[in-house]
């Protein structure tokens, strides 16, 4: 579901978890809507100093 035509933004948010802690969250993904029923993951590019790393998600659609 890239579409490298359209610029989206959005508010990066931080969640800050103590170790061997867990989050639950609700994310609205209404550009997308409908996401077929599925199991998808997110990728996302961070960096902190001038290091570039990734965190990725794997979520549900039922």
């Amino acid at each position: 579901m890239i579409n490298d035509n359209i610029n989206l933004g959005w508010t990066d948010e931080l969640y800050i978890l103590e170790t061997s802690k867990s989050l639950d969250a609700v994310f609205y993904f209404t550009y997308y809507k409908p996401l077929p029923t599925g199991r998808y993951r997110l990728i996302k590019e961070i960096s902190f100093n001038d290091k570039i790393g990734y965190a990725a998600f794997e979520f549900d659609v039922k």
